[in-house]
């Protein structure tokens, strides 16, 4: 099935990749040596609050090790450091997969050029999706009680779901609270994290080729979740690349 190069109103409200690695120098020199290789592109930095916390709980703490400590801004893209993380985010207006990909594959390479990486652990890509309306009601997906459609106010399900080379974690919740452009929001979230824990040398030897098919299995899952009708209404567009 053909997948459309666009739609709209795009409902993708963040787009993330997000690299863990062990690092190969002390922990604590990865933000200098990082910083040197991205401060012409992205300028001036800013500490994160995480910052606050004693470093004995950041080292420890299994939920806060891979958090950045530091992040950079330019043009919609945020630039995200931890001693044993980065991350590059979209949030907003998104800007294609196109230039998003192009600026990930140069972070890449110069996190490669940089030099403290001493191996990646974990590569995910994660689209966090919002929809105004119930979006029970309009994807292909349904969770049913007593052979009917189960139905209530506020509905969320988590599912992994393995494709050839990554798995995706899915969330779909019909009653989510999220911060956008124009403030605070109450609506539907589509949320989609591809990743995987293997083979990530292929990252580094080639990241367009593997950030390509991370993409088109996420994306593949996404519009298989959407029902005809929706699809038509969000007036897509298509085109010979995916």
């Amino acid at each position: 099935m053909p997948l459309p190069l666009s739609i709209s109103p795009c409902p993708i409200l963040e787009a993330i990749v997000e690299i863990r690695f062990d690092p190969s120098i002390p922990a604590e020199a990865v933000f200098g040596v990082m910083y040197q290789s991205f401060k012409a592109d992205f300028g001036d930095y800013e500490r994160l609050p995480i910052l606050q916390l004693p470093d004995a709980v950041l080292q420890n703490d299994p939920d806060l090790r891979f958090k950045p400590h530091y992040r950079l801004v330019k043009e919609g893209l945020t630039l995200g450091i931890g001693p044993r993380v980065w991350s590059l985010s979209n949030t907003g207006d998104y800007i294609g997969w196109t230039k998003f990909s192009e600026n990930l594959i140069a972070a890449i390479g110069k996190t490669v050029e940089a030099g403290f990486m001493e191996k990646p652990i974990r590569f995910g890509l994660r689209y966090i999706n919002v929809f105004d309306d119930d979006i029970f009601e309009k994807i292909t997906l349904s969770v049913d009680h007593d052979t009917k459609p189960f139905t209530c106010e506020q509905l969320a399900i988590r599912a992994q779901v393995a494709a050839e080379n990554f798995t995706t974690t899915l969330q779909i919740s019909n009653r989510a609270t999220f911060k956008s452009a124009e403030g605070e929001r109450v609506g539907s979230i589509i949320d989609l994290d591809t990743w995987t824990e293997s083979g990530l040398q292929k990252l580094l030897d080639g990241p367009a080729e593997f950030i390509g098919v991370a993409h088109q299995e996420e994306k593949q899952l996404f519009f298989s979740l959407l029902s005809d009708e929706l699809l038509k209404s969000l007036s897509p567009i298509y085109g010979d690349a995916q």
